[in-house]
C-alpha cells in the first residue's frame, strides 16, 4: 500500500503539471463554479490570487507527500498536509469519496511507535481539554 500511495501522487502530479490550468493556477477557479464543487459562486472564482495559491499548494503538497511519508521525522507533517488537502476536497467536492479512500491509505505507513505516540498526544490533548473546562 505504501507503493500505491506514493505512486498515486506521484502519478497525479506528472499529468498535472503540464496542464495549462495546474501551470497558470486557474483550476481552483474553474473547479469553484464546476458541477463538483460544493460551493457554487461565482465570486470565489473571481479571486485569482486565491486560485493561484490554492492550485501551487495541492502541486506542492502532492510533489513533496511522498517523500515525506517515507521518513519517520517527516511522517506527521506528511499526515497533517495530505489530511489537510483531502479534508478540504472531501468537504468541497461533490464526490468526496476518492478523499477518503486516499485518506485511509495513510494507515500503511504508521507503525506501532506511531500509533503509541499518536495515542500519548490523544490523552495529552484530552487532559488540557479537561483541564481548561473547569
Amino acid at each position: 500500500l505504501n507503493v500505491q500511495l506514493c505512486s498515486m501522487y506521484i502519478c497525479c502530479v506528472w499529468l498535472k503539471y503540464p496542464d495549462q490550468y495546474w501551470r497558470t493556477g486557474d483550476l481552483v477557479s474553474y473547479f469553484f463554479v464546476s458541477i463538483y464543487s460544493n460551493f457554487r459562486y461565482v465570486e470565489l472564482a473571481e479571486l485569482e490570487r486565491l486560485s493561484v495559491i490554492l492550485t501551487a499548494m495541492t502541486l506542492l503538497i502532492e510533489t513533496y507527500v511522498p517523500l515525506l511519508l517515507w521518513f519517520r521525522s517527516t511522517r506527521l507533517l506528511a499526515f497533517v498536509l495530505g489530511y489537510g488537502l483531502h479534508f478540504f476536497i472531501a468537504v468541497g467536492s461533490t464526490v468526496p469519496c476518492l478523499s477518503l479512500a486516499t485518506m485511509t491509505l495513510y494507515c500503511a505507513f504508521l507503525t506501532a511507535d506511531d500509533l503509541a505516540r499518536l495515542g500519548e498526544y490523544w490523552r495529552k490533548a484530552r487532559g488540557a481539554l479537561k483541564g481548561t473546562a473547569k
